[in-house]
């Protein structure tokens, strides 16, 4: 080492270089903080759409399933009216007829089966529509005694549907071999 080997002029231009060094090396770290930030910043943002969209289509889904709930509750309570007129009905003919109109009795007899079939599949709908407007509002977040041999069935029913009602429909049998004696579990 040689003493006094740089000029003042050098040990400036160094130091100078030192400096600019030393800033390009905070400016590299500051824009890549920046970076991150800004990746953050639009993971979020994309978070908030997908949010805002979830939140839109729960609204939309609470709103169609109040429009079906009413008309659907017009079906059951009239199916259900009907199916204890069947009964009056019954009564009065055995009364009048003695028992002597069996054509009557067949016809009100399916009037009867069918009128079970529209409460059995109104009923289900009706589960269908509680269900839809429970998952709109985020569930009560109560956990409550639960079927699950109903809700397996329910559930593998709505899939199946989807799946019929899709691009691609499938065809499947579906065969339930469910434990009948499992208890209800709170979900």
């Amino acid at each position: 080492f040689k003493k006094d080997a740089y000029s003042a002029y050098h040990v400036n231009l160094i130091r100078n270089l030192a400096t600019y060094a030393a800033i390009a090396l905070d400016n590299a770290s500051a824009y890549r903080r920046l970076n991150a930030t800004l990746s953050e910043l639009q993971n979020m943002q994309q978070q908030l759409v997908q949010q805002e969209k979830l939140a839109s289509l729960g609204q939309l889904t609470a709103g169609i399933a109040h429009e079906i709930k009413n008309p659907l509750n017009f079906v059951n309570n009239f199916s259900g009216l009907s199916i204890e007129l069947l009964d009056e009905a019954r009564e009065e003919l055995t009364k009048s007829n003695n028992g002597k109109n069996s054509a009557c009795f067949e016809i009100l007899n399916d009037i009867e089966t069918n009128l079970k079939k529209i409460y059995e599949h109104g009923t289900r709908a009706d589960n269908i529509v509680k269900s839809m407007l429970e998952h709109s509002r985020g569930g009560s977040g109560i956990m409550e005694p639960t079927d699950l041999n109903s809700l397996l069935k329910e559930y593998v029913n709505l899939s199946f549907h989807g799946m019929r009602a899709g691009k691609n429909p499938i065809s499947v049998d579906l065969n339930f071999e469910l434990d009948e004696n499992i208890e209800t579990v709170p979900l």
